[in-house]
């Protein structure tokens, strides 16, 4: 539901996104990118941060820009990255903010919970951990770990929440058997 997001951040954030994946699954570094694809020159320090991002940590991407989707709660989402990080997988969202040295949103971690929800079943190569990189546009990064066991209530609730009210609203039927045995 996008009626309370700021439109100028959901573009800007989809063509970094954009960018990051390509640059991500084409193994192209920033010039390289730049010089295939055209990039509006006011999100190049965004791009520059996720390149910067990747070869300060060392981060290995596994998978980018993954579609989920959960039969039994009924919800998608598209993962931005699973990457292998200081020993762990991690589940990572990134998030464009536009003033330096901001702090990414608070509902991010919320957010990775879900991503983390829509997972397979546990294997070796399962995310055991979540974070948000928080790129900038003057090239600057940050991580934020998201730790809290609650988060994934949290986000269940909302769910559960935002499904009612459109309920009762009309604006969806209710399901009263949405489990399936295939």
């Amino acid at each position: 539901d996008l009626e309370y997001v700021n439109p100028d951040a959901l573009l800007r954030g989809s063509l970094v996104h954009q960018a990051a994946h390509i640059m991500d699954t084409q193994a192209l570094d920033f010039d390289a990118f730049i010089a295939r694809f055209d990039l509006d020159e006011q999100l190049h320090g965004y791009a520059r941060a996720w390149e910067r991002c990747k070869r300060e940590t060392k981060m290995q991407i596994l998978d980018s820009e993954q579609m989920r989707y959960h039969k039994m709660l009924l919800f998608a989402g598209q993962r931005d990255k699973r990457v292998y990080w200081q020993g762990h997988h991690y589940i990572i969202d990134i998030k464009t903010v536009a003033t330096p040295g901001a702090a990414g949103p608070k509902w991010a971690a919320e957010q990775t919970a879900a991503y983390a929800l829509l997972e397979p079943a546990p294997d070796k190569m399962h995310p055991d951990r979540r974070a948000s990189i928080i790129l900038y546009p003057n090239g600057a990064w940050k991580p934020e770990l998201h730790q809290e066991y609650s988060d994934e209530g949290h986000f269940l609730a909302y769910l559960r929440t935002v499904r009612r009210l459109k309920f009762h609203h009309g604006k969806i039927k209710e399901r009263t058997n949405h489990v399936t045995n295939d």
